[in-house]
């Protein structure tokens, strides 16, 4: 079941418990201390769409959801919050930061940047297998429209497919920095984007990719982005407004 329908059936339902579902079990997730790993789990749920802006992010739950004490969950909360991703709802919660429609507008030009240049660099990398690959998750992403988190999920699949290819694990790790702040928005896009659209922008990717044209791939990368800005920030400017 997914967020939106757990959300739609339940509509009173603690929010810091629908948060904490959406986490994966500690045992999927990788890091060296049980600290890294929750820290972990709630950047992979925030960078997959899992976890909405605003959602709040309780201690007691989530030690309660990874079957651990409250002290490892508390310090990968004030982690996050140092790195600018929660803001402190409570002594004891955290809320998923929103951003304004100024801070994305400015996000998107960092991350034209970044992830132009792990697409460039994945021009010199990519395999023919790697290419396939890009092929079939730029599929799974068009057949995902339907539902919100599925497709924040699938569009980061594809581009993390992508900017792996870089081969360059401190430029992905600058990426996932970024995106851990964007990607809970992205939900915003879902419901306004035109999908045939961005899988077009997709396939222009993948055809730079493949014939390793590294200024084509960052054109249509850029293409990619600035296609959801303008509903996203219609959207967060009349937010910010009624606020």
């Amino acid at each position: 079941m997914t967020i939106e329908q757990r959300s739609a059936r339940r509509p009173g339902r603690d929010a810091a418990q629908e948060a904490a579902n959406a986490m994966p079990p500690l045992a999927q997730v990788t890091g060296g201390s049980v600290e890294q790993k929750v820290y972990n789990a709630i950047r992979v749920s925030l960078m997959t769409g899992q976890v909405l802006p605003g959602s709040k992010l309780s201690t007691r739950t989530l030690s309660e959801r990874f079957g651990i004490s409250a002290m490892p969950v508390r310090e990968a909360l004030k982690r996050l919050q140092a790195d600018g991703v929660l803001t402190s709802g409570s002594r004891r919660a955290y809320v998923v930061r929103r951003l304004t429609a100024a801070d994305y507008a400015d996000i998107i030009d960092i991350r034209v940047s970044l992830e132009g240049l792990a697409a460039e660099r994945a021009c010199r990398n990519a395999t023919p297998a790697d290419i396939e690959e890009l092929e079939q998750l730029n599929a799974l992403y068009g057949a995902s429209f339907r539902v919100p988190s599925w497709s924040v999920k699938a569009n980061y699949d594809f581009h993390f497919k992508l900017y792996s290819l870089s081969r360059s694990p401190s430029l992905v790790e600058i990426i996932e920095n970024v995106w851990v702040r964007v990607a809970p928005i992205l939900h915003m896009a879902v419901r306004e984007s035109d999908y045939g659209v961005t899988t077009e922008h997709h396939r222009d990717i993948i055809d730079a990719v493949a014939r390793r044209d590294g200024e084509a791939a960052k054109a249509a990368l850029r293409q990619d982005f600035e296609g959801v800005l303008p509903p996203i920030i219609r959207l967060l400017s009349e937010r910010d407004g009624a606020a």
